[in-house]
């Protein structure tokens, strides 16, 4: 969605209810989508004061994906868990859009990477709440995280070869390394 938001003249003119409508036959998945792509706004835009600053083209879940799990995470701890309950908020919303959606063959799999893309970034977020709460040291939390990381892996790997062709998937599986070490 941000890319086609970038192909018009202004975020003023993107319509996200309309770009959804066209590319996926249901306006409710275009927005969910544009919303989705802010579930991290209170660290990302800038709002929270150890969050670093606002961020141009790129998110502060994109960033958490390349940090280990001792890191200190960039935000703070509050930050985190709204992103986490935004991000639980964005998962219900759109399990009820996908249950109203007639999905085709080729819907099924955009419903599935919508479905991974909310289950990833609440991971991601969930993940960073407990590396604040000192968890960072604890083989317990590191093993739970790490064990719920392998099984993404799986998951993006499977969706990956559905959309994509084998040649890239190793180097696309790289920063998910980091997740795991």
């Amino acid at each position: 969605m941000k890319a086609l938001q970038r192909l018009g003249p202004g975020d003023s003119d993107f319509n996200a209810a309309a770009a959804g409508q066209q590319l996926f036959g249901s306006a409710s998945l275009g927005i969910w989508l544009a919303d989705f792509g802010n579930t991290d706004q209170p660290i990302s835009g800038g709002d929270d004061p150890e969050g670093g600053g606002r961020r141009w083209n790129v998110t502060a879940v994109f960033q958490e994906s390349n940090k280990r799990f001792a890191d200190k995470p960039l935000g703070s701890r509050s930050a985190w868990q709204a992103v986490s309950e935004r991000a639980a908020s964005m998962s219900d919303q759109l399990a009820q859009i996908l249950a109203q959606h007639d999905q085709s063959q080729g819907d099924e799999l955009v419903a599935r990477e919508c479905r991974f893309a909310a289950e990833h970034v609440q991971y991601l977020a969930e993940r960073c709440v407990a590396r604040w709460n000192d968890h960072a040291g604890e083989a317990s939390a590191y093993k739970k995280y790490r064990a719920r990381a392998c099984e993404l892996i799986g998951t993006y790997r499977s969706l990956w070869l559905e959309r994509s062709r084998y040649g890239g998937l190793e180097d696309s599986c790289i920063w998910w390394r980091r997740l795991v070490e």
